[in-house]
């Protein structure tokens, strides 16, 4: 039942995606097909539930707490842990969501592609809702709070990405992009990877024979 569940909600194919990822072990093989969407935080200013308590983790030991329940980030990846922040949400004192945001550098653990961020570009990954609080606006307000937070930063492109066969997840931010960059298309098997993109972007290598000596980085060319 549950399965069936999960089929009507986000489609066939997400689900086969995610019994791939379970069944094929990291190291040796991974495959992802995802958009890439520019966030428009005047169209989620004032989004979300009263009751939903949202702010920035301010220590270490916040942030750990979040891991704790939302799964870890910062040392599942080679580069960019020290450019990682966090944005959580607590509904009815529990942990209810999270958000995380990268700048500067973003790795793709499973792919191992790497994101190179100009100083006004931030690149959002990791939302979690926890089950508990799901339909319960949690993810909205994340958005109300967090995108217009970091353009008052500065930070003119606020970036993220979107598997397209996650039906639920790409019409939510459809809704709330300026635009969608393009489509990605990136493959890992061993130590070889391969990555083609849409014209909205630019990669410094399409395949490399060894993604940690050379790595293959995509940029954002503004437009």
């Amino acid at each position: 039942m549950k399965i069936l569940q999960a089929i009507r909600e986000k489609g066939i194919r997400w689900c086969i995606a995610i019994m791939f990822d379970r069944l094929v072990p990291k190291w040796f093989l991974r495959l992802r097909r995802f958009h890439v969407y520019e966030m428009d935080p005047e169209a989620v200013a004032g989004l979300g539930s009263k009751d939903v308590s949202i702010q920035w983790s301010k220590s270490d030991e916040e942030t750990r707490e979040v891991e704790n329940f939302a799964g870890p980030q910062r040392n599942v990846v080679d580069v960019g842990a020290e450019h990682m922040r966090v944005c959580y949400a607590k509904l009815n004192g529990g942990m209810a969501g999270a958000f995380w945001m990268a700048e500067q550098v973003f790795m793709e653990s499973g792919l191992t592609i790497r994101y190179r961020l100009d100083e006004d570009e931030v690149w959002l990954f990791a939302a979690w809702v926890a089950k508990p609080f799901r339909r319960h606006g949690v993810y909205t307000s994340i958005l109300g709070f967090m995108l217009p937070d970091i353009a008052a930063l500065g930070k003119a492109r606020i970036l993220l990405s979107v598997n397209p066969d996650n039906i639920p997840s790409r019409k939510v931010h459809e809704k709330y992009a300026k635009r969608k960059l393009g489509t990605v298309v990136a493959l890992r098997f061993l130590n070889f990877a391969f990555c083609k993109v849409d014209e909205g972007m630019k990669t410094n290598r399409s395949f490399t024979w060894n993604h940690k000596k050379l790595p293959i980085e995509i940029r954002f060319p503004k437009a």
